[in-house]
């Protein structure tokens, strides 16, 4: 079973990773705080998608309903990338043998 990551397990591994590259300036701290942001959207919304489901009711108060797409997917997906630009930004990238199942708080 992959091992779930917290977040400050998760930011902890990303300074480190800086520090030995060498790269543990402000700027680059910076961005590991952006990516700390991300990274708590995304379990609100993965939280969001568990929660309501990938299609949901909608109701516009005039009569009219239905169901559509959860909209948490496309702001997960989107989120997903700046993440990982972001790592791309750093030079960072998951050690060899790392799997994440599951990302908790």
């Amino acid at each position: 079973m992959a091992k779930k990551v917290t977040a400050t397990t998760l930011r902890r591994s990303l300074i480190e990773q800086l520090e030995k590259k060498g790269n543990n300036i402000p700027v680059f701290i910076s961005l590991v705080d952006n990516y700390m942001e991300l990274f708590n959207t995304m379990n609100g919304l993965q939280k969001d998608i568990k929660a309501r489901g990938v299609v949901v009711s909608w109701d516009n108060g005039g009569g009219q309903k239905g169901v559509k797409k959860n909209d948490s997917i496309d702001q997960l997906n989107k989120t997903s990338a700046q993440m990982l630009k972001i790592l791309r930004e750093l030079g960072i990238k998951a050690e060899s043998g790392e799997v994440i199942e599951e990302i908790t708080l």
